[in-house]
């Protein structure tokens, strides 16, 4: 029965991550795309290539999606988000059930986290779905600069394998590690403190007040706080 609870848990910690991956890809896409195109002109620039799309080197985020909009029409705001949504919904859903798992492992949840318990599985998780996602970072990387003309996320793979090495799939990896691996645990670190406190404070809240009426017992987990707080840690 628990691993099957258990189980149940971790389906539902990775459908909610690929479904939140997939609203988020869809709508912030245009957003990626225009960093990215701003990205490569201010590393072409030095070296005056005049190739990468996305406008003028001085252009700033309106100029260059007003630039992309008028070379490659509207649609061209979401190029790249095929590759885009192929890395994020395995990896937020798996970033997702690695937490899920983590904590199911340590027989904790948000609730009774300790801080570093919550910084230790932050980073153990983010580590290990930047690794898994990092070959789909930099085809997605690529299909936003406009530079390369890939016909479909296998091609992309299989190129860059074939011309620069298995290295190149996982290049950027040790700097996407130190970037995210700390971001991810001081962001669960906080959270799930910032939470612990702000159900202490509704705790007592609640019970003074029924208390004030007249009330022998109080359980805060019947109060709809609680109830908030276990949805919102299904999908954490």
């Amino acid at each position: 029965m628990h691993e099957k609870r258990r189980g149940r848990g971790l389906a539902t910690a990775f459908t909610a991550g690929g479904l939140s991956a997939t609203c988020s890809t869809l709508m912030f896409q245009p957003l990626d795309l225009v960093k990215t195109r701003m990205q490569m002109r201010a590393l072409a620039a030095p070296l005056c290539l005049a190739t990468v799309q996305g406008g003028p080197a001085s252009a700033g985020m309106v100029s260059t999606f007003v630039h992309v909009v008028q070379k490659e029409n509207f649609t061209g705001l979401w190029r790249g988000t095929s590759p885009s949504l192929q890395r994020s919904i395995p990896g937020i859903g798996l970033y997702f059930t690695s937490l899920t798992f983590l904590k199911s492992q340590l027989g904790k949840s948000d609730k009774d986290l300790a801080p570093l318990e919550a910084l230790s599985i932050g980073v153990t998780a983010r580590s290990f779905t930047a690794a898994c996602s990092t070959p789909l970072t930099i085809v997605k990387t690529r299909f936003e600069s406009g530079r390369f003309q890939y016909r479909s996320v296998l091609e992309a793979l299989t190129t860059i394998a074939t011309t620069e090495g298995p290295r190149g799939l996982f290049r950027g990896l040790s700097a996407t590690l130190a970037r995210d691996a700390p971001f991810s645990g001081l962001y669960l670190l906080f959270y799930t403190q910032a939470k612990q406190v702000a159900m202490r404070g509704t705790a007592t809240a609640f019970t003074t007040h029924v208390g004030s009426q007249g009330s022998e017992h109080v359980d805060i987990r019947d109060s709809p706080f609680e109830h908030f707080f276990v949805l919102r840690a299904t999908f954490m």
